[in-house]
């Protein structure tokens, strides 16, 4: 019995559960839907290519920046249970954006650079370059090199012609330097219109150092090397 009870006489009495305001009862969001992007941007897109570019979406300001050497699956994600679920660089955000597709890019890539070894030094070519030395292939890292996804796509006859117009879900590669002035490295993005901009600047999703950022690509010294559509089974 509660105090209330025992004021009143000590008869046991139920009480009513307090009833929840109409904003409480309604069931929240998931995850998805409270980052989905506008339906403008979605709607102008052919599928698979619009989930390619959602995919991404979800990914600002989730996914911090972490470049550290570490054993992942063939989505991307660490095993490492002991880190943060959530990190990565540049590479990492096309890897996880493919794998929301249904495209392992890890176990693709695995494969195709078992096949064909790295050799030689060249880059940005259509063979895998020896660059780090390794002679082989690396499932634990080999995604994580822009330049070898760069020759993946290359090799599977993705590259756009010269002069090609920018198209939301479109990959691009180069060499990339921020505005603090730091020197140029390889780099990856995709390429997503931000509709709520007034002009038609380019603007990409990636991840140049502070975590997964919709931003307009102007903001950086940018060298292209590569522009592709993305690769889809």
């Amino acid at each position: 019995m509660g105090f209330m009870d025992d004021f009143a006489g000590g008869s046991e009495r139920a009480v009513p559960p307090r009833r929840k305001p109409a904003q409480e009862q309604r069931s929240r969001p998931q995850e998805t839907e409270l980052r989905r992007p506008p339906d403008g941007i979605v709607s102008a897109l052919q599928p698979p290519y619009h989930r390619l570019v959602c995919a991404t979406k979800q990914q600002i300001w989730v996914t911090g920046y972490d470049q550290v050497y570490a054993d992942t699956a063939e989505d991307g994600t660490p095993i490492d249970a002991t880190r943060r679920p959530r990190f990565g660089a540049c590479a990492d955000v096309v890897v996880r954006a493919y794998a929301s597709c249904g495209v392992l890019l890890v176990d693709l890539l695995y494969k195709d650079i078992k096949a064909n070894p790295p050799k030689g030094k060249t880059l940005w070519g259509d063979r895998y370059p020896n660059y780090w030395g390794e002679g082989r292939a690396n499932k634990t890292i080999d995604h994580r090199r822009v330049i070898n996804l760069h020759t993946f796509h290359v090799r599977r006859n993705l590259r756009k012609q010269p002069g090609s117009t920018y198209e939301s879900g479109d990959i691009l590669t180069g060499m990339i330097r921020g505005q603090n002035g730091n020197r140029s490295q390889p780099h990856i993005v995709i390429v997503a219109y931000n509709p709520r901009r007034t002009d038609d600047e380019l603007t990409i999703v990636h991840n140049s150092g502070f975590g997964v950022r919709w931003q307009p690509l102007s903001w950086f010294t940018w060298e292209e090397k590569g522009h592709f559509r993305p690769f889809m089974l």
